[in-house]
């Protein structure tokens, strides 16, 4: 066992007791927060791989999803390839056997396991412009674990909002017809924390920032289901990210 999973494995240990309670909430909202998420050590070498290779890899990314109904990605990026490459301890932490384990327990999924499609399994994301935004979507596997390291303020926009129950048609989306029917959440987790969503049935979106100077740096590890694994899976999403970058000349990431 490596150091990244033994010390992630005596973290979860700690959530034993609250499992249950954290399980039913999540059931509840298709969402749930944890808190300065990681043990000592681990947590800030992580925040300082993911800024340095923000700084070293970021690609701008500026561009509307046919797929989500036209909505908006503007934002800076850092795919998984870099991240795997420039990180000791991102995809160790990523492939936890006790992170798996304790997502299957928070969720009640027999089983989690990293999504098998590569691009999607770790991606950062940087917002640093009034307008940037993650706009309307969903993701093609069961969930989503987003850590956030930079956080604009409540007045700044950049909160996370999602409705339940959706489903993605990728040929009719139907983006403004789940808004108008349905009842939008929205969460501003602290700085330090992770969020697990239900990512591809809660369609979700980061609301543009506001102001200048806020910003919003996360990084998301996705994660797939049994189900998922039995099921075709199209990334008609990435092709379109991929061949708009090709015409931008802007490096390809998600």
């Amino acid at each position: 066992m490596t150091t990244v999973e033994s010390r992630m494995e005596e973290y979860f240990a700690g959530f034993r007791d609250e499992m249950a309670e954290m399980r039913a909430r999540f059931c509840d909202e298709d969402y749930i927060e944890v808190p300065r998420f990681g043990p000592d050590g681990i947590r800030e070498q992580v925040a300082a791989d993911v800024r340095r290779l923000l700084e070293e890899h970021a690609e701008r990314r500026d561009l509307r999803v046919a797929t989500t109904g036209g909505t908006p990605r503007r934002f800076e990026s850092v795919g998984r390839d870099a991240i795997v490459a420039g990180s000791e301890v991102i995809s160790p932490l990523f492939r936890a056997p006790a992170m798996l384990k304790f997502l299957a327990e928070l969720t009640g999924e027999p089983a989690i396991v990293p999504v098998p499609y590569q691009p999607e399994e770790l991606l950062i994301n940087r917002m640093t412009r009034p307008g940037d935004s993650h706009g309307w979507h969903w993701d093609d596997y069961s969930y989503s674990l987003i850590w956030l390291f930079e956080a604009p303020g409540p007045e700044d926009g950049g909160a996370i909002e999602y409705v339940r129950n959706t489903v993605w048609d990728k040929a009719n989306p139907q983006v403004e017809e789940y808004l108008r029917r349905g009842t939008i959440q929205r969460r501003s987790p602290a700085v330090g924390s992770v969020y697990l969503l239900r990512a591809d049935t809660a369609m979700h979106r980061v609301a543009p920032l506001i102001r200048e100077r806020a910003r919003r740096t996360v990084m998301v590890l996705s994660y797939a289901t049994e189900a998922d694994l039995q099921r075709e899976v199209g990334h008609e999403t990435m092709l379109e990210v991929f061949l708009s970058n090709l015409d931008s000349s802007v490096g390809f990431g998600r």
